[in-house]
């Protein structure tokens, strides 16, 4: 699916791609709809097609051109914040998820042996 819709503003066309680049839940919302499940599949293969056609043209000064317009926009390098903002949460997560997989441990451990739960 390499259908390019483009829009034409003087100075800077804008290139739309295909509605099935947006989340499968709001296809709706684009009038993509499907009556089994075998249609599903194929539109999933058509979503993904339209990805690769976008990317793979894509190179890596394109990327430095979008980080550049990011960072001259106001909006900064948002791709490097979220990178952040998710590696933070991870780690509370898992901090939070070993903290707490331990305690559970160490109590099913305890009452397995039958020694109550000493602490």
């Amino acid at each position: 699916m390499s259908q390019r819709y483009e829009l034409s503003l003087p100075g800077c066309p804008l290139y739309l791609g295909s509605p099935l680049k947006v989340p499968t839940a709001a296809w709706g919302k684009w009038g993509i709809h499907w009556d089994r499940e075998q249609d599903f599949a194929e539109l999933v293969k058509k979503s993904e097609q339209a990805y690769d056609d976008e990317w793979t043209c894509t190179n890596s000064e394109g990327l430095k051109d979008i980080a550049r317009a990011a960072e001259l926009s106001g909006l900064g390098d948002a791709n490097q914040r979220l990178n952040e903002a998710v590696a933070r949460k991870t780690k509370q997560l898992l901090d939070q998820s070993i903290s707490d997989s331990a305690s559970s441990l160490f109590a099913a451990c305890f009452a397995e042996a039958k020694l109550g739960f000493i602490g």
